[in-house]
């Protein structure tokens, strides 16, 4: 039979000093590693120069004889290379440093792509997974990687929110719930000044945790769903997915930083960072393993106080005391990056003609409307680079129906 063998609530809290909490937190992190590094193969790690692949590294070499095997994908846009970081994070730990630059001809991993991850998977960031996935294979079977991170402490801008805002939220909740208020969401997606400013009030000031409802709309907010769907619009789908998730994180934790984090952990975490790293990594027949995502520390930080994880407008609070330990301030406390590629640059340059063709198949893109893509894709070209993960959703689609119908 099919059941849940575990879950985990962020309800039941326990009070911890930032000392005791950091020295609990170092010491589960650091068994974690320990028992992921049991292999007999050779073993090595994903380090993408942030913090938290950085410190999962850090502990590997502290808990190894040997100089641990590290590999780093970069590109040539200044803006989206976090390479010498890698490179900085793998100097201070001593590891056998591989660092890549992603070459101008990603591109053609697009049909791949599509082949193996049976679905249209619209990250984008699949691409460099798999071409690091790739570079590392060469050397290793095993890697570590830092994901789950921001799943567990809050990393991601969204959880920047002060303690005033905290505070005011928690009073609104006493009020109204926050799956009530997952209905109003649509009304605050336009550009409009009046929607950005009750969007703003929205989420900082009543329900930060909404923020996971808007998160989504960078692809494609509810009135521009129903346009690219026409009759196969669904309108009360979103809006119940919406309640029934925002519904569990309010019965499931207590603050608004636990029910963004209960929900990241449930929808995010499993239905894209793991997949795609899980596919990224195994078709090459590598095997990724997460220390970061061991249920006891899942568990442990699930207990920590909201302060323990979100301070000051700052995410990762304890996860950033740890790595303080082993790399200097600035390395730390720098804006995050991600794993972005230059998404905009490769839809408009080696990619511009097989998009076109892609998106202007009205067989191959049925049943979304093509009036809309047409209207997608027109803004583009002309410089509206901004809606670009759109185009790629659209095209990974696209290229999702063509591996299809050859399969």
């Amino acid at each position: 039979r099919v059941e849940r063998y575990w879950n985990v609530d962020y309800r039941p809290k326990t009070r911890l000093s930032d000392a005791d909490a950091l020295e609990a937190f170092e010491e589960k992190l650091t068994e974690a590693v320990q028992l992921r590094m049991i292999s007999d193969v050779p073993l090595g790690a994903l380090l993408s120069g942030g913090v938290d692949s950085s410190v999962v590294v850090a502990l590997m070499s502290k808990l190894s004889a040997q100089p641990v095997r590290t590999f780093s994908i970069g590109f040539a846009e200044e803006s989206y290379n976090e390479l010498p970081y890698a490179e900085r994070a793998a100097h201070i730990c001593r590891s056998n440093h591989n660092p890549k630059i992603v070459a101008g001809d990603a591109h053609a991993l697009v049909p791949l792509l599509a082949r193996h991850y049976g679905e249209p998977f619209a990250d984008s960031s699949a691409i460099p997974s798999f071409l690091v996935s790739r570079m590392a294979r060469e050397q290793v079977t095993v890697v570590l990687n830092g994901d789950g991170g921001d799943e567990l402490l809050g990393g991601y801008p969204r959880y920047a929110i002060s303690d005033f805002e905290r505070f005011t939220s928690t009073l609104v909740r006493g009020v109204v719930r926050p799956d009530d208020l997952a209905s109003l969401a649509p009304m605050f997606t336009g550009s409009q000044l009046h929607q950005k400013i009750f969007r703003r009030l929205l989420l900082r000031y009543c329900s930060p945790e909404l923020n996971f409802a808007f998160m989504y709309s960078s692809f494609w907010d509810d009135l521009d769903r129903a346009q690219l769907l026409g009759q196969n619009h669904s309108p009360q789908l979103l809006p119940t997915w919406r309640r029934k998730w925002l519904k569990g994180a309010a019965d499931h934790a207590d603050s608004a930083i636990d029910r963004m984090l209960w929900t990241d952990n449930r929808t995010y975490l499993p239905d894209d960072l793991m997949v795609k790293m899980d596919i990224a990594s195994m078709h090459t027949s590598l095997e990724a393993r997460s220390p970061l995502l061991d249920h006891e520390i899942i568990e442990f930080c699930a207990g920590l106080e909201a302060h323990h994880k979100v301070r000051g407008g700052v995410g990762k609070y304890l996860l950033k005391k740890l790595a303080l330990k082993y790399f200097p301030s600035d390395f730390v406390c720098r804006s995050k990056m991600g794993f972005a590629v230059p998404l905009a640059d490769w839809l408009s340059g080696p990619l511009r003609q097989t998009v076109r063709a892609t998106l202007l198949d009205k067989t191959l893109m049925a049943p979304l409307s093509a009036t809309r893509i047409q209207t997608e894709l027109t803004q583009f070209e002309r410089g509206e680079t901004r809606h670009a993960s759109r185009i790629w959703a659209l095209f990974m689609f696209g290229q999702w129906r063509l591996a299809d119908a050859g399969s």
